[in-house]
C-alpha cells in the first residue's frame, strides 16, 4: 500500500499540502452543513446524505493523490463539496438556505456552460 506511507517528498509536496486541507475542510463542511440542515431532515437521511458527500470526497482525493496529472480526482472531490452545499437549501435559516440554493444554482449553470464548450469544441454530445 504505497498511498499510504508517508515521506518526507510527500509531505512538502504543495498538492498534498492542499489535499491534507481538502480533507479536513470535508469533514468540516459535511458536519457543518448536516448540523444547519438538521430540521428539515430526519437522522437517517442525515446519515446517508454525510455518507455521500464523504464517500465523494474521500474517493476523489485518493484518486487526485494517486494521479495528481489527472483532474477527474479533483472534480469528484469537488462534487462532493457541492453536495454539502446544497444540503445547505434545507436549513431554515435564511442565509444559510440562500448561499445552499445559490451554490446549487451555480454548478447547474457551471456544468451547462461546461458541456455547451465541449460541444463548441467538437467534444462528444452525450445525454
Amino acid at each position: 500500500m504505497r498511498w499510504l506511507r508517508s515521506s518526507r517528498d510527500g509531505l512538502t509536496a504543495p498538492g498534498s499540502r492542499l489535499r491534507a486541507a481538502a480533507w479536513l475542510a470535508g469533514l468540516v463542511l459535511g458536519l457543518g452543513a448536516e448540523w444547519l440542515a438538521r430540521s428539515s431532515q430526519s437522522l437517517p437521511e442525515a446519515g446517508a446524505d454525510l455518507a455521500v458527500g464523504w464517500t465523494l470526497i474521500a474517493c476523489g482525493l485518493l484518486a487526485w493523490s494517486r494521479r495528481p496529472q489527472s483532474r477527474v480526482g479533483l472534480l469528484v472531490a469537488l462534487t462532493g463539496f457541492a453536495w454539502f452545499l446544497g444540503t445547505l437549501a434545507g436549513s431554515r435559516i435564511g442565509g444559510v438556505a440562500a448561499v445552499g440554493a445559490g451554490a446549487g444554482f451555480s454548478s447547474t449553470v457551471a456544468r451547462y456552460a461546461t458541456r455547451s464548450s465541449a460541444i463548441r469544441a467538437g467534444g462528444p454530445r452525450t445525454g
